[in-house]
């Protein structure tokens, strides 16, 4: 989660410059959820989605839904 780090370490995370920085973040993410959340992994495979290289723009990323974050405990750090 470095290059979320780096973002949010700046004094602008929605400055439009920062457009490959934010996606290059959102897909450092999406690595991480789907070694670690199975269920959003299956999610996202049903959508076609098997990798961070096949997410071209944030918008291309899945929501997670809230049930699923509620039904399952997990902490991120301890992951990490």
């Amino acid at each position: 989660m470095k290059l979320r780090r780096k973002l949010f370490a700046s004094k602008d995370p929605y400055d439009c410059t920062k457009e490959q920085l934010f996606l290059d973040a959102c897909r450092e993410n999406f690595d991480h959820l789907i070694s670690h959340c199975d269920d959003y992994k299956k999610i996202c495979e049903g959508l076609g989605i098997r990798s961070s290289e096949d997410i071209a723009k944030p918008e291309d990323l899945p929501v997670i839904p809230t049930m699923l974050s509620s039904r399952n405990t997990h902490d991120a750090d301890e992951a990490a």
